[in-house]
């Protein structure tokens, strides 16, 4: 019986793979802990023109867990998104957490394999039905989920288009009347601003129409995430670094 033999034969010349390792894929029964956090010289403490009432830090024992990039609320839980496809359901209430579950999103842009295949910047929720908007920024697309991540539909608006990579859709905001604000992340400049495009409906739908508009961050400032407020505002989030 010579099979075996001829079997680590092969083994022996097939080079290691030394490719890029597999994008973290979240566990579906982690848990999720978290911890007051009390800044220095406690509460409180002002954001701009915000006084945050209180925070929480959130950690698990699973490496795919971090690195939200948006955050979305719908009927008492908070649905995290992180960059790679990772989900994450939680009920937040007097400070404590219950974990409701995690996902990896299965479909998306490309194969899948790299971190960057699922590069999900942005979300937006339906509180009505529950569909999911997600924002992929390297392939420039918006993709539909149903609750449940079962893909309906997705389109790669020709507007979004020449965006370059690693600079897009970092903000995706669905507002009551049915149209959708996506604001780029790349830097246009203080005075020419961030292209964002405001769409009058479903933009993962082929043919919707889309206007240009301009958004202009604070000095040295990019947008990184934004949602709307009970009265109808648009807050947007901005960050800077050195």
């Amino acid at each position: 019986m010579r099979w075996p033999i001829a079997f680590i034969a092969v083994l022996a010349l097939v080079p290691p793979w030394s490719g890029e390792p597999r994008r973290p894929m979240i566990r579906d029964d982690v848990t999720v802990r978290a911890a007051r956090y009390i800044p220095p010289g406690g509460w409180p403490a002002r954001v701009g023109d915000l006084v945050p009432v209180g925070a929480l830090s959130l950690s698990a024992d699973d490496p795919a867990f971090g690195g939200f990039s948006a955050l979305a609320l719908r009927d008492g839980r908070a649905l995290l998104l992180g960059d790679g496809g990772n989900m994450v359901w939680l009920r937040i209430a007097g400070g404590r957490i219950a974990t409701l579950g995690a996902r990896t999103l299965r479909d998306g842009p490309a194969e899948g394999w790299l971190r960057t295949d699922r590069d999900s910047e942005s979300l937006a929720v339906d509180p009505a039905t529950g569909r999911m908007w997600i924002g992929y920024e390297r392939a420039n697309a918006i993709w539909r989920y149903t609750p449940d991540l079962t893909v309906e539909a997705h389109h790669a608006p020709p507007a979004m288009a020449r965006w370059p990579d690693n600079t897009g859709a970092e903000s995706l905001v669905r507002l009551p009347d049915g149209r959708f604000l996506v604001i780029r992340e790349g830097r246009g400049g203080r005075e020419r601003g961030h292209e964002a495009l405001l769409f009058a409906a479903d933009p993962a739908a082929p043919g919707t129409r889309v206007a240009t508009l301009r958004y202009r961050p604070p000095a040295g400032s990019v947008p990184s995430d934004a949602a709307l407020l009970p009265d109808g505002d648009l807050i947007v989030v901005n960050r800077r670094w050195r």
